[in-house]
């Protein structure tokens, strides 16, 4: 029994398309899980969680109770004083200053106690603008808010109990009914759990961890591919005509597989949620997993006395059962099906129909255990072992844990005793192909790049990759807003007033807006000078600044009105807004990084097997047979590459483009780049307009390279998947480990070209930017040559 599940495991697990399988499944669930938890405008980044936890690691629970409050005091003043600045700015100044006489009204004090802090921006301290700061901090403090009340919330289980207890409607029934049947259940449940100590800290990492439905969705195809590689190899082959004719062909055989099975399910599930639980204690924190479950405010419902590894490990388990359930079901279709597809279809109208009842069978509903207790319902462990519920059975409040469990335990053995009894009495020992009806005739054509088109784009499915990554990376682009805060608003109004040639009357302006700000800052030195001497108290002299406070809100805004202004004087330049072209860009609110994974994937899936495919069908002794028709296959290979993923590349251009514009306006596109204060630290003196399009083009130059190393991997290896797997490993790994925070790994890979401005120009200067082109430029001669070396090579 031991020599047949080794050789069940040995034959699947060695294949090494099969591991390449599963390491693309990994990859690509390492890149969903950063993909799905990128920062946006009011969605903090996962490194300020781990800031958070690191601040308070070393203090005792009241120390850790009274820091949240305190960061929850700064960012609620910070919101009052940016509700205030835009008050001011309104356009109708009657409401303006009704709205702001509210607003401090109704948080005395508040606004003078946080302006100077506002202004500095010394109140954000783990995020990069004011709405992640109170994104981040309001969830913190909701959370630690329950955990520190979890005594509490145990007084209120037992005192919800006694009081509905004295109700009419429970004492008529003598305490027989579901309700107070649940009631009591309730409370003893709850009644241990009084001896529990919480121990606060973020829980983003362990919730994030736990639960990704896209990490079980992989795990479902993982599990696909093996349980019917199980059975449809021996079936081609035609294996099962010798083996079941030996003592050991039949139940031994099939015991075995399933052994097979279960080993492998809850190897990948360990794997993958490992991974899961390796990534989010990098970029997130996870704290301490030896804390209780309630210590996390998502799992304060659960009635178990369990840390957070034994909770984690219990989950494991729990998935490992139900993908081996799943598993044996695919396992039972495989034999008995003659057509390779079933099983697939079996498997997708389990987990559709499972799906259904998930979605839409209410959590109240006296049937709530159809939506728990089907697989997609117990694949959510962070319901079943994080929270409480009774099911109602006939009057009878019985735990969903338990029943839970005695339904696994019956799913397991159903589906070995049916896989069991499939195997022994089935006559389907081999696989039969359908054969599906022409619905187009062949037209004969002499067009080599239509022809080549075709397979690459319909046969090799490119186009359904294009167009999933072109919806993407549009939908990326279209829903990012640009948000101006007051502080912009001041400069935009004032940079596109200014906007041309300095005149006289753009000079008097700014000396008239200067001397404004100037008179304000003397006003509050003098009124400081007041109360240092005690002609007014600390309290009068507050009030006395406030509407100086006015005058200089957007005194930081203005300094770079002057930046511009002495630039301009200088060099007799032009005043450009240069927020529009900052952002397109990337030197504020970069977001190439994305950019550059989304269509480097793009290109990887769409092309990595172009010239693989050809060594899988064996084409090349008919496309070989001369060398310069293999010089033209190539040749329109390569090209019909690289201009199917232009439509992509500019698409996202063209979306950006729309979206700055719809905040920041483009004007003055043919002044000099050193209009730009950044372009002035990079010392790069051309038109705006032609700087854009050189980094357009220096992106356009990246993404080529990418292809060519693709091809030349699909080329090289002749195998699609290793192909696919090597160029994941060589083009998207560095980038992704870079974005984990291991910002050595970005120089591993061609980022940094991509995002030319920021990366290299900005950072590092204009000499590494040439030297990353000339070692581009080096590679991608080298692919060329690669590749045209292979066109006159006849294999």
């Amino acid at each position: 029994m031991i020599r047949l599940l080794h050789f069940e495991l040995d034959k699947i697990w060695r294949k090494p398309s099969f591991l390449l399988s599963v390491a693309v499944l990994i990859i690509l669930n390492v890149f969903l899980l950063w993909y799905t938890n990128l920062p946006d405008s009011e969605t903090p980044p996962l490194s300020s969680y781990k800031a958070v936890q690191r601040d308070m690691e070393k203090l005792t629970e009241p120390e850790k109770k009274k820091f949240i409050e305190l960061l929850c005091d700064d960012v609620k003043g910070a919101n009052v004083v940016n509700n205030v600045l835009n008050y001011r700015n309104f356009a109708d100044k009657n409401m303006g200053k009704a709205m702001e006489k509210k607003a401090k009204a109704e948080n005395p004090g508040i606004f003078e106690k946080y302006y100077e802090k506002f202004i500095s921006g010394n109140y954000l301290k783990y995020t990069d603008s004011l709405q992640q700061e109170t994104a981040l901090i309001t969830e913190i403090y909701d959370e630690a808010r329950r955990v520190f009340h979890y005594g509490n919330y145990l007084a209120d289980i037992e005192k919800r109990k006694n009081t509905l207890q004295g109700i009419s409607v429970f004492s008529s029934e003598g305490g027989k009914s579901f309700s107070a049947r649940n009631l009591k259940k309730e409370a003893a449940d709850y009644e241990a759990l009084s001896s529990i100590r919480t121990e606060f800290s973020p829980s983003k990492g362990i919730t994030s961890a736990d639960s990704p439905e896209m990490t079980d969705l992989l795990l479902l195809l993982s599990v696909f591919l093996f349980a019917s590689a199980l059975i449809y190899e021996e079936k081609e082959k035609k294996l099962f005509l010798i083996t079941r004719s030996t003592p050991a062909g039949r139940t031994k055989s099939i015991a075995a597989k399933l052994a097979a099975l279960a080993i492998h399910c809850f190897t990948v599930t360990t794997l993958f949620y490992g991974v899961n639980l390796a990534f989010f204690a990098t970029t997130t924190g996870v704290g301490s997993l030896f804390r209780s479950l309630q210590s996390i405010s998502s799992y304060m419902g659960s009635n178990l006395q369990i840390s957070v590894l034994t909770y984690l490990a219990l989950g494991l388990i729990t998935k490992t059962i139900v993908f081996f359930v799943i598993g044996a079901v695919l396992v039972s279709v495989a034999i008995l099906a003659k057509q390779s597809f079933l099983p697939y279809l079996a498997g997708t109208v389990l987990m559709g129909s499972s799906m259904l009842l998930y979605l839409l069978v209410p959590a109240s509903a006296a049937v709530n255990w159809l939506k728990y207790l089907n697989p997609i319902g117990l694949l959510h462990t962070e319901e079943l072992y994080g929270a409480y519920l009774n099911f109602n059975l006939f009057g009878h409040p019985v735990s969903r844990l338990h029943l839970s469990w005695f339904i696994l335990i019956l799913y397991s053995l159903c589906a070995a005793v049916f896989a069991v009894r499939a195997f022994v009495q089935s006559q389907n020992l081999e696989v039969s192909r359908i054969e599906l009806p022409a619905f187009s005739h062949f037209k004969p054509h002499v067009n080599l790049y239509r022809h080549e088109g075709y397979k690459i784009l319909i046969m090799n499915r490119a186009l359904v990759v294009l167009l999933a990554f072109t919806l993407l990376f549009g939908y990326q682009h279209l829903t990012k807003t640009y948000t101006l805060t007051p502080t912009e608003t001041y400069y935009q109004n004032m940079m596109m007033d200014l906007a041309g040639e300095l005149t006289p009357e753009k000079t008097s302006l700014i000396e008239k807006e200067n001397n404004r700000y100037e008179n304000a800052f003397e006003k509050i030195s003098q009124i400081e000078e007041m109360v240092s001497k005690g002609e007014v108290s600390k309290q009068e002299g507050e009030n006395m600044k406030s509407p100086y406070y006015s005058e200089t809100a957007f005194y930081p805004a203005f300094q770079k009105v002057l930046n511009q202004y002495d630039y301009v004087k200088e060099t007799g330049g032009k005043f450009v807004y240069d927020t529009g072209y900052v952002l397109l860009l990337g030197l504020a609110d970069n977001n190439r990084l994305q950019d550059f994974i989304l269509l480097t994937a793009c290109i990887i899936f769409s092309f990595s097997a172009v010239f693989s495919m050809e060594y899988r069908e064996k084409s090349w002794y008919l496309l070989g047979s001369t060398v310069a028709g293999r010089k033209k296959v190539y040749r329109s290979k390569v090209i019909l590459c690289m201009v199917t993923i232009l439509p992509v590349f500019l698409l996202g251009w063209l979306c950006q483009v729309l979206q700055v514009v719809q905040s920041c306006p483009l004007n003055q596109m043919t002044a000099s780049s050193m209009a730009l204060p950044q372009c002035r630290e990079i010392g790069v003196d051309v038109p705006i307009i032609v700087f854009i399009l050189l980094m357009v083009l220096l992106q356009l130059l990246t993404l080529v390279c990418v292809l060519l190393v693709t091809l030349v991997l699909s080329q090289w290896l002749k195998n699609h998947l290793l192909a696919l797997f090597t160029s994941v490993l060589l083009l998207i790994v560095p980038v992704v480990l870079n974005a984990m925070g291991l910002s050595f790994a970005k120089w591993a890979s061609l980022f940094p070209l991509f995002d030319g401005t920021a990366s290299c120009l900005e950072d590092q200067g204009i000499n590494v930017c040439l030297g990353y082109l000339i070692a581009t430029a080096v590679l991608i001669i080298g692919c060329s040559l690669a590749l045209k070396k292979a066109a006159t090579r006849l294999n």
